[in-house]
Order: C-alpha cells, then sequence, then structure tokens
C-alpha cells in the first residue's frame, strides 16, 4: 500500500511533469483567410498531432483549458485576430497531454499573462419543461449534425450540451448570458424546430429588430416543440483572464 507521503509525492511529481509538456515541434503563423471563411475556425486533434485552423487566441486558450468562450476574457484583439496552429509531440500523447502541452505554447509564443477568478456570473439554465422534453431518441455513438430545415432546424443525434452550446452562441451575438445544459437527459437526439413565426416577427417592419424580443422567441420554441425551459440563474463561475499578450507570436 502506497504511504499518504508517498502519493502527495507521485501526484506532485505527475503534475509538475505535466506542467512541462512541451510539443516536439510546433508552428504559429497569422491567418490568411478572407471573406467568408474569415471567422470559420477547424480544431483537429489526434494522438500525438493538434491542428488548429484560423482560431482566435481567445478560442485556443478555451481548448486547452477546456473553456466555453463566456469564461475566457482579455484584450478585444484575442477574439479577433486569428492564426493556424500545427502542432505534433510523441505518437502516445492523448487529448488531456495536448491541452497541456498547448497551454505552454501560447505561454511562449504569444508572451501570455494571465490568472484565474471566480465570478458571479449569469447564465441560462436549459431545464426539462413541466410536461417532458419533446425529443426523440438517436444514436447513441452518433456524431451529431445540425442544418437547416426550410425556415428552422434539423438536429440529427445531439446531445442537449451540444444544443445548449448552439443557444449560448445565440445569446453571445445578443449579448445576453450562456446557455448551461443542465436537463439531467444523457444520450443522442433528433428533433427539429419550426423557425417561421420567430423569423417573420424578426424581419417585419423597418426597425431593427429587439434583441430581447429574439431570445422570448427562442424560449418559446424550446417549449413549445422541444419541451425544454431556460431559466435565468447566477453562480460562481471559474473565468481565465488574460492580462497581457502579444498578438504577433514568436518565431517558430
Amino acid at each position: 500500500m502506497i504511504s499518504k507521503a508517498g502519493a502527495i509525492g507521485f501526484f506532485l511529481s505527475a503534475a509538475c511533469a505535466f506542467s512541462q509538456a512541451r510539443f516536439d515541434v510546433a508552428s504559429i503563423k497569422p491567418s490568411r483567410l478572407s471573406g467568408e471563411g474569415r471567422n470559420r475556425e477547424n480544431v483537429t486533434a489526434n494522438p500525438g498531432t493538434l491542428t488548429m485552423h484560423n482560431v482566435s487566441l481567445r478560442s485556443a486558450l478555451q481548448w486547452a483549458y477546456r473553456m466555453k468562450e463566456y469564461q475566457v476574457s482579455g484584450p478585444a484583439w484575442i477574439g479577433d485576430e486569428r492564426y493556424d496552429i500545427s502542432a505534433k509531440a510523441a505518437d502516445t500523447a492523448g487529448e488531456d497531454q495536448l491541452r497541456a502541452m498547448l497551454q505552454n505554447l501560447l505561454a511562449e509564443r504569444f508572451k501570455i499573462a494571465l490568472h484565474h477568478e471566480k465570478k458571479e456570473l449569469p447564465f441560462y439554465a436549459l431545464l426539462v419543461a413541466k410536461n417532458g422534453p419533446k425529443l426523440a431518441a438517436g444514436k447513441a455513438d452518433g456524431k451529431s449534425v445540425l442544418e437547416p430545415k426550410g425556415m428552422g432546424l434539423a438536429a440529427q443525434d445531439t446531445s442537449l450540451g451540444e444544443v445548449a452550446d448552439l443557444l449560448t452562441q445565440i445569446a453571445t451575438r445578443l449579448n445576453l448570458p450562456p446557455v448551461i445544459d443542465m436537463t439531467g437527459l444523457k444520450g443522442r437526439f433528433d428533433f427539429t424546430v419550426d423557425g417561421t413565426d420567430l423569423l417573420q416577427s424578426i424581419g417585419a417592419g423597418d426597425a431593427a429588430p429587439d434583441l430581447s424580443a429574439i431570445m422570448v422567441g427562442v424560449m418559446e420554441i424550446l417549449q413549445e416543440q422541444l419541451g425544454l425551459r431556460a431559466e435565468l440563474r447566477k453562480a460562481p463561475t471559474d473565468v481565465l483572464i488574460v492580462d497581457r499578450a502579444e498578438k504577433l507570436p514568436t518565431e517558430n
């Protein structure tokens, strides 16, 4: 049996090795994409390799620290400037190791100074409505597909965590709090939503659409069509604050 002191020593050694993890080869260059693809990001992680195409520094930090967009703050440019990152490590390096290596790589190349804080932040809790969910079971091992269907959306093999992420993207554009899945429903689901009424109300008249009315419309769709609801709450949330970073990474 390992003694208490031995166990502490083991974990301290493991933590130290983890914090010093480095890629064997890594390249970071400003992205040259323009036009419609300017904001389209792609991340591919396989054992031993990590490729991030056209990502912002905020997105790279999100992936490295397992955080959502609303949990990373700093200078405005960390969400605007785009980069291509290509890195290779030992073939046995798993995702957790790649994330630790990316943390170190970003700190080195962008000269980042950051810190963690706990902040009381508002969020929408995604919950099951009173009469229960209106969702069809999808394939447990299926890959999520979300695509437009008429004036709505069709989802296949989609988890409610992914639904919450999609709703968070909408909320962020409306300068509203994020959405967090708290339904307790596991697995993947198939469903469709019809946004005809919402889209027509947004497009009616010459005035700019009422942002709060858009979110109200989304909430109505959730309840009426999916049997879900969103409740505004507050909770202490871990946030990552970038105190300093350089726009141009050091040479590869």
